[in-house]
């Protein structure tokens, strides 16, 4: 149970509460830790609550300024969107609450130094399911000019620990076929360098992996299934080479067909990939789950009349419900609608007003205590973890 909540919690928490544990169960004969030293058992617990109380994953100040320049296209007055992703849980989008998160910048002009010291950056992660690398950074362009899409950018960029051009650790040209870049936020920025990639240099190092691995002969599967999902790819360009890499590891099957045009169908149907999609549907309210199925027969008769949308359901090999197993919480269910429901059940279980001390038809569904935490029902109590 410890290790499960722990877990929650983050690395961080988990590793250090598993040092405390160690060290009081290495001097547990007296050397302070024990039960008749200056600690003991009721230390432990205390130094366990004080951890989970204050030691939530809130990311790690990273020294990181970075400025850019807008080579491609040419424009007088741009706007980049920043943002990125992180891998240790809430928030899993950057920066979070943080700032900023746009800068507005002139064609060919250096941006002034951005400051990302209060974006909540982890560390390099390195779990159970294999390397979760950096948090990445990434940017998307939009011009400010009247008609004036962005179809293709080069974005000249610098890293740096301090706001100046002595301090630059990290330069790069990146380039894509849209309208954004990303790339790695490694910190600290001199320690780490050797470990950046843009997200070009990472899909053609994926690539060039599965290439040496496989050889000329890739697998052929023909009765089996394998799948993974795509999403996320801001490049088109970016998702040929990602492509051509799940292709080459026998990879069969590939992408959520939740958009139109990106990513590029054609690319799937050139490789001989089938496609899966997603829908989202969990609800606790059935009139929203109905609703949702009519949303998405709509978008299905939409996407039928475009080749690339009939490529995709000609060659689904499976419609995802979720993309995760878990609960329907009902934060979305309407109130009143919600307390209607739990009056029910507290009728159906025989509760009546004299076991509540007020009548049922005033008794609310307690959906926010399911969002606070707590330790699990079936928890062991302390005294049996302690040995108390």
């Amino acid at each position: 149970m410890w290790n499960r909540y722990l877990h929650y919690q983050g690395d961080f928490v988990m590793a250090n509460f598993l040092e405390v544990v160690v060290s009081c169960t290495n001097n547990m004969r007296g050397n302070g830790c024990g039960n008749d030293g200056v600690f003991g058992k009721r230390a432990v617990l205390f130094l366990f609550l004080s951890v989970i109380l204050l030691g939530g994953d809130v990311g790690q100040a990273a020294d990181i300024f970075l400025r850019f320049k807008v080579k491609e296209p040419v424009g007088e007055h741009f706007r980049v969107d920043l943002s990125g992703h992180r891998h240790r849980g809430n928030p899993w989008n950057l920066p979070g609450q943080a700032k900023p998160k746009f800068a507005e910048v002139a064609g060919n002009v250096w941006s002034d130094w951005i400051d990302l010291r209060q974006w909540p950056l982890h560390g390099r992660l390195n779990r159970v399911g294999g390397l979760a690398e950096w948090p990445s950074i990434r940017f998307d362009l939009s011009s400010l000019e009247p008609d004036q899409p962005v179809e293709g950018c080069t974005f000249e960029v610098q890293l740096a620990d301090q706001p100046d051009e002595e301090h630059v650790v990290i330069s790069f040209t990146e380039s894509s076929e849209t309208n954004g870049i990303g790339f790695l936020a490694v910190h600290p920025l001199h320690e780490h360098r050797d470990e950046f990639e843009t997200g070009s240099q990472m899909a053609d190092r994926h690539l060039r992996w599965a290439m040496e691995i496989v050889g000329d002969k890739p697998p052929e599967l023909e009765k089996v299934i394998i799948a993974t999902g795509i999403w996320g790819i801001y490049d088109k360009g970016l998702m040929r080479t990602d492509i051509k890499t799940l292709d080459r590891l026998g990879f069969n099957v590939g992408g959520f067909v939740g958009y139109l045009d990106f990513p590029p169908r054609s690319v799937l149907r050139e490789h001989g990939m089938r496609t899966t999609r997603n829908v989202r549907l969990p609800a606790a309210d059935p009139d929203a789950i109905k609703a949702r199925w009519e949303v998405e027969r709509n978008r299905i008769l939409e996407r039928l009349k475009i080749e690339d949308g009939k490529y995709c359901y000609d060659n689904l090999a499976y419609m995802g419900i979720n993309d995760e197993i878990c609960s329907a919480g009902f934060t979305d269910v309407d109130k009143a609608k919600a307390a209607a429901w739990f009056q029910d059940y507290l009728r159906s279980k025989g509760v009546t007003a004299e076991d509540l001390g007020k009548p049922l038809e005033e008794i609310e569904h307690p959906s926010d205590a399911f969002y606070k935490l707590s330790f699990p029902r079936d928890a062991d109590p302390p005294h049996d973890v302690l040995g108390g």
